[in-house]
């Protein structure tokens, strides 16, 4: 249920675009139905009638894996359903089958249980045939593969398999190392409680020396337990032990696969293409029902929609496919309650304040279609199981989830129900122990918690759920769609699949093309578009492949616009960075000096020596060196190729070689003229002195940017008559950044010390650490939008891994009203006489706008935009004043701080110890509970007297009094 690093599914996905086939096994399978009677004769827990008293708890493991692909030689190109089938799938059975006091429900995608039933059939993947393959005959490139990608294993693979370890730290490898590795790595996937009493024993005991026959036995070992599976599953279902649900056929987000417009409704600022595929959307529902059908030989009553994503419309689909419950999350309740959008208010002690609202079942009132149950999860203790306990052990993690259900059994009414879907449970601790059996354990041995699946709870309490009169579009992720959805990349990309979608419907939606369409309304593809996702231009590449291939379904030729890509190619890597605002007097006489902060590309080809790049206040500068003197050469030409980030029109030069960004914009540079750059409006005037040109073109003339916006740029140059043409830099295009700069003076203008990320002062640094050095905040205002820019020391990650950013406004200073406490595990706090209304994080995947409220904080996940500048370590964030409230912000009051990022720790922010270890900073009291995480605060003098005024404490804070007290940050 791991899944892979999101990078590791690029190529795959990739492939799937270019080779997967309807007809292919992979993507459709008949599965002959074997009912495995229960032998069971007393009665069992989960078949004893409920209770009023005692809580309920719906826990539904969501398992799903993307659709892998088949290569040109019909193997899957991606290794993860039967790996993840022989660790978790049938492990999560397994567990399950030896606790028969719990009650649990498994939600199957189609798009696993298809793979799985192509593994059956015999289908194999690249990484089975890299280890069948023995040492001596795989090529230089596959044992490139193997050393490279076979220590893709869980962190605790290491521990149990030394040989392992030690492999990892070689730089060559014999083939006895390699076919150790090929043995070794397919043993670190199998689930550990598997091993005992099967072959796979011998092998772990002897730990080296594999042979070939032991590469047969491990893998013959994997096609058993992939056959187990579903088996297994199936009996367990009619048993009456799990109930299993299923989603929709290829994971789309089906209300914006039914109306894109919804996005509007949780998102009034949401940058949307029209698309309204109806019919597509009944299609993903009727078509992913019936392949669990298929494969288990009943229907499914229960549906997590993918991402836990619905509106109205969409769960009357489900009901007319004769759904009874549907799970979605928290974050579509609220809004649906009149409760405004985000999670429900929680407590100082994480304790929601409305339980008697979020732990039981609502019933979706359709009127003409029978009405459907739907189970809201509780994020909070989603969270946790997916990484926030990840710093503890099995044990104490399962203690302290247990005395979570157990304050909401004493703050919630009868037949209270909490829902927990998980989608990516973190497996084991440290020791190795495996934390989902640690937690079944618990959860048998309590008194006050009865799992149950919902069908069950519906049969005995469904004749008394109260009716949701609307069912408000959002997700289980956020209020709204706001993932998926919103920006103008995204918009892009859904108009790229509704002019695909059209070309199929004028042909009748013939069903090969309408399968793929079907795939390509996927919601990750969308996803990778967004401002908070890494985002891939592998990834890119394959979604507009996945289109291309409708069109050769249909017979038709592409259309230009799938040539052109939504995601640059990854950049040319500089030889030497480029350093804020250059400026350039552009003259014959060219000066290294002016260009000194610009940034470099070593070229080192015949005619081109290197290009330089910088921003200037209102141009782009470049600058191009040549290798010999060119003055009056007609033989040396170049043109430049410039592409902004809503450039469209092509990929490609005039002589047909790929840019690797959309360009709409290209200049002419030659040798028998070279003070003149062709190409806009009017020619643009060059600099030279014989061996480099320089000139400046227009910000303007790239299109409208904003801080935080790409230029790409790549030259095509010809070096001699009749010589082929030369694109370059030869690595990727080079990659501008417009400036953290905003058109609006900031109102707060604040230079922060320099070197002082220490905390109150003693805090060292972890082994791994990179300067969290704040050297400036400014705020400004315009008439809709607060921007905030944080300033670093140095270049700083553009995925924002390791940092937590937060901005605390407290809307009018001075008057007590608000929180004063800040954000869990922050340990700090602002004076009593002020308090805050609104928080911003900003970390690696997460734009986050937390309310505060007489009943607790309210996060919310609107659409953020967020620009990283890694260059100038620069972080630029818009926030919709509307979402904040009324006032003069020039009149607010703030506080920014900067945290070390965790995410396996509860709250995200990653602790302070009393010694650094490899990614934790040192330097806490010893024994202290309630010191401060900020490593770094936004303050114009010394921040080391107000965080460490404080009383060392072992205990957690839980009011202000606990903490360091934080001054507010106000306009002069």
């Amino acid at each position: 249920m791991r899944r892979p690093l999101f990078v590791v599914l690029v190529v795959t996905l990739l492939g799937s675009a270019c080779t997967s086939d309807p007809g292919d096994p992979s993507t459709t399978a008949t599965t002959t139905t074997t009912t495995v009677a229960s032998t069971t004769t007393t009665t069992v827990p989960w078949e004893r009638p409920l209770t009023d008293q005692g809580l309920n708890v719906v826990l539904i493991w969501d398992m799903d894996q993307p659709r892998f692909a088949l290569d040109d030689n019909g193997l899957v190109t991606e290794p993860w359903v039967r790996v993840h089938a022989v660790r978790d799938y049938r492990a999560m059975a397994r567990m399950v089958a030896a606790a028969p006091e719990i009650q649990v429900t498994f939600n199957l995608t189609p798009s696993l249980l298809i793979q799985l039933e192509a593994l059956q059939a015999g289908v194999r993947d690249v990484f089975w045939y890299l280890t069948e393959t023995p040492a001596a005959q795989l090529t230089a490139e596959e044992r490139a593969l193997v050393t490279d990608r076979f220590f893709e294993v869980d962190d605790t693979a290491f521990a149990r398999l030394p040989r392992l370890d030690e492999l990892r730290d070689l730089t060559e490898f014999t083939d006895q190392d390699i076919t150790d590795l090929q043995v070794l790595w397919n043993l670190a996937w199998v689930d550990p409680g598997l091993i005992d009493g099967t072959p796979l024993a011998d092998l772990v005991a002897r730990g080296q020396g594999f042979t070939i026959e032991d590469t047969v036995t491990v893998l013959t070992e994997h096609e058993r337990i992939v056959g187990e599976v579903v088996e297994t599953l199936r009996a367990l279902w009619e048993s009456g032990q799990i109930e299993i649900s299923t989603s929709p056929l290829g994971s789309p987000i089906l209300p914006l696969v039914a109306d894109t417009s919804l996005a509007r409704i949780g998102d009034p600022d949401a940058v949307i293409t029209p698309f309204s595929e109806i019919y597509d959307a009944i299609e993903q529902v009727n078509r992913g029902v019936a392949v669990a059908e298929r494969t288990f030989g009943q229907r499914p009553v229960g549906m997590w929609p993918t991402e836990g994503a619905v509106t109205q419309l969409v769960m009357s689909l489900f009901s007319r496919q004769g759904i009874n419950w549907v799970a979605s999350g928290e974050r579509v309740l609220t809004p649906a309650l009149g409760m405004g959008p985000g999670t429900f208010a929680r407590n100082e002690v994480d304790e929601v304040t409305a339980p008697d609202l979020l732990y039981r079942p609502w019933n979706a009132d359709l009127f003409r279609n029978p009405d459907v149950a739907m189970f809201f999860g509780d994020t909070r203790l989603e969270a946790l199981l997916e990484g926030g306990y990840g710093r503890l052990d099995a044990g104490a993690a399962a203690g302290d989830f247990i005395r979570r259900l157990g304050a909401i059994a004493e703050a919630s009414e009868n037949r209270a129900v909490v829902t927990i879907v998980v989608d990516d449970p973190l497996r084991y601790d440290e020791a190795g122990t495996d934390r989902i059996a640690t937690l079944y354990r618990a959860l048998g041995r309590s008194d006050l918690v009865t799992t149950v699946t919902p069908s069950r709870y519906l049969e005995a309490f469904g004749s008394d759920i109260a009716p949701l009169e609307d069912v408000v579009p959002g997700s289980a992720r956020a209020s709204s769609f706001a993932p998926w959805i919103g920006e103008a990349r995204e918009a892009s990309a859904w108009q790229y699949l509704a002019e695909t979608r059209s070309a199929v419907a004028r042909r009748g939606d013939p069903e090969p093309a309408l399968d793929l369409v079907l795939q390509a309304e996927a919601g990750y593809w969308f996803e990778t578009y967004g401002s908070d996702a890494a985002g891939s231009s592998e990834l890119d590449s394959a979604f507009r492949a996945l289109l291309g291939r409708v069109y050769t379904t249909l017979g038709e030729d592409l259309p230009t616009f799938l040539t052109v890509p939504l995601i640059p190619d990854l950049p040319a890597v500089p030889a030497a960075r480029a350093q804020g605002l250059t400026t350039v007097t552009i003259d014959n006489e060219i000066d290294d000096r002016e260009w000194a902060t610009a940034a470099r590309y070593d070229v080192a080809g015949s005619i081109i020596d290197r290009i330089h790049t910088a921003i200037g206040p209102e141009e782009i500068l470049v600058r191009v060196d040549f290798t010999r003197e060119v003055l009056g050469d007609d033989s040396v030409a170049f043109f430049l190729y410039v592409g902004g980030p809503r450039s469209i029109d092509a990929a490609t030069s005039d002589d047909g070689q790929q840019l690797g960004f959309a360009s709409d914009s290209v200049f002419q540079w030659q040798g028998r003229n070279p003070v003149v750059v062709e190409g806009s409006d009017e020619p643009i005037q060059a600099g030279f002195d014989g061996m480099s040109v320089e000139f400046a073109i227009g910000l303007a003339s790239v299109g409208t940017l904003e801080p935080g916006d790409e230029v790409h740029l790549r030259l095509v140059s010809t070096e001699g008559f009749g010589e082929p043409n030369r694109v370059v830099p030869a690595d990727g295009p080079v990659r501008i950044t417009v400036g953290g700069t905003t058109a609006v003076e900031p109102f707060i203008d604040l230079a922060d010390p320099r070197r002082d990320d220490h905390g109150p002062g003693g805090y060292l640094p972890p082994g791994t650490s990179t300067t969290l050095d704040l050297r400036a905040l400014q705020i400004a205002s315009t008439s809709d939008e607060l921007v905030v820019t944080f300033r670093f020391d140095g270049v700083i990650d553009r995925t924002l891994s390791d940092r937590t950013l937060d901005l605390y406004i407290d809307t009018d200073p001075g008057a007590g009203t608000g929180r004063r406490l800040l954000l869990a595990d922050r340990n700090a706090a602002l004076a009593p006489e002020d308090g805050w209304e609104a928080a911003l994080t900003v970390t690696h995947g997460r734009r986050s706008l937390f309310l505060a409220g007489a009943d607790g904080i309210v996060e919310t996940r609107p659409t953020l935009p967020v620009a990283v500048i890694d260059e100038e370590g620069t972080v630029l964030a818009r926030i919709p004043l509307h979402l904040i409230g009324d006032g003069d912000p020039a009149e607010w009051g703030f506080v920014a701080a900067v945290s070390t990022s965790d995410p396996l720790d509860q709250n995200g922010i990653g602790a302070v110890l009393t010694d650094a270890d490899t990614t934790r900073f040192g330097g806490a009291p010893e024994g202290s509970a309630n010191h401060t995480r900020i490593i770094d605060l936004a303050w114009p003098g010394a921040q080391e007297p107000m965080l460490s005024d404080f009383v060392p404490s072992p205990a957690q804070p839980r009011s202000p009094d606990d903490v360091a007290v934080i001054e507010l940050i106000v306009a002069q």
